[in-house]
């Protein structure tokens, strides 16, 4: 018997056949890792779960685990840190060790090195954050700035764009504090 949940699954199914057919795709799967692209994941070693879709993306992750990213060049400098995804061309290209953040749009989150539990969604949102934690960034340019400041929210283009290391702020509305 046919169901939707079931549909759907045949339709990836052929969709993912036809790309090997044709030879446009070639997914690459060890150790619970999924790659594709020019030097995605190509330097893990005990790292897990891991899912990299784009040229370079995830080039650097040694022992992360269950990091995703999928666009050219994300999460490209990170080693070991885990339960990130970025999402976009250079998304938490610079992140090392963080952990628990998710960029969503080209270079967010770009600057992260160990920063912890950022959410940056829009193009360059949180694009110089270092070190802050818990911090999130809706919206073009949000938290531009920001570099160790936590604890902000900021809702709006701009919003908080100058904000570096400030905690505990919350901006709602274009170029907001």
């Amino acid at each position: 018997m046919n169901t939707p949940s079931r549909n759907k699954q045949t339709a990836i199914y052929l969709t993912l056949a036809s790309a090997f057919l044709l030879g446009s795709v070639e997914v690459q799967a060890v150790n619970g890792n999924t790659f594709y692209g020019d030097g995605a994941l190509s330097s893990v070693t005990t790292g897990n779960n891991d899912t990299a879709i784009g040229d370079d993306s995830l080039l650097q992750t040694t022992t992360g685990e269950r990091n995703t990213g999928i666009g050219s060049k994300s999460l490209y400098s990170n080693i070991s840190g885990s339960v990130n995804t970025a999402s976009g061309y250079q998304s938490l290209y610079l992140n090392n060790t963080g952990v628990g953040n998710t960029g969503s749009g080209a270079l967010s989150l770009y600057s992260n090195r160990d920063g912890g539990n950022n959410t940056a969604s829009g193009v360059l949102s949180l694009y110089a954050n270092t070190t802050g934690n818990n911090n999130t960034g809706n919206g073009v340019s949000t938290l531009f700035s920001n570099t160790t400041g936590t604890d902000n929210a900021a809702v709006g283009n701009s919003a908080l764009y100058k904000n570096t290391i400030g905690k505990l702020n919350t901006a709602v509305g274009s170029t907001s504090m």
